[in-house]
């Protein structure tokens, strides 16, 4: 009954409840190891139960690191992208886009600033999580624009001069 009870206080409190859910069972699971190693009648057997106990502590210490950085990412793509709220169509491709990120070792910060390298080299629309993982090894660097529209193809100083002097 206490499980369901904070179940329901935790939950309004925890943005991602399934990753805190994961991490309260390895909890759950290190606990009884170590207490059952209290319990037992030899000193062999509660090594052998401690020992269980540190292996599935350290376990259970990896995946947390794994879910921290998949938690960072995710906030961090919401944050950029979708700082009004995910909307439930878009869940899913959120989740690709972390994966991808993870792959890449990106870092929360570095998302935004190769997110600002696109933005002022293609302009605002251009900048979004599919094109920022395309194009993530494009913007490494600081690029500047190529002229300042850049949508347009860069044209010689002077071709077009002939045209002004028509019109007068």
């Amino acid at each position: 009954m206490l499980e369901v009870e904070s179940a329901r206080w935790l939950r309004p409190w925890c943005s991602h409840w399934a990753a805190f859910r994961t991490v309260l069972a390895e909890i759950e699971h290190v606990a009884s190891a170590y207490l059952l190693a209290l319990t037992c009648d030899t000193a062999t057997e509660a090594k052998q139960h401690a020992a269980s106990a540190q292996a599935a502590l350290d376990a259970a210490g990896e995946r947390a690191t794994a879910y921290s950085e998949i938690i960072e990412l995710w906030d961090a793509v919401v944050a950029e992208w979708f700082a009004d709220g995910i909307p439930d169509s878009q869940r899913a491709n959120v989740g690709k886009f972390v994966k991808e990120f993870r792959q890449l070792n990106a870092t929360p910060a570095e998302i935004g600033i190769r997110r600002k390298r696109i933005r002022e080299c293609w302009g605002a629309g251009k900048d979004t999580p599919a094109s920022t993982l395309k194009h993530w090894s494009v913007f490494k660097d600081d690029q500047k624009p190529q002229n300042d529209r850049p949508s347009r193809i860069p044209v010689p100083k002077g071709k077009y001069d002939h045209l002004d002097r028509q019109a007068r």
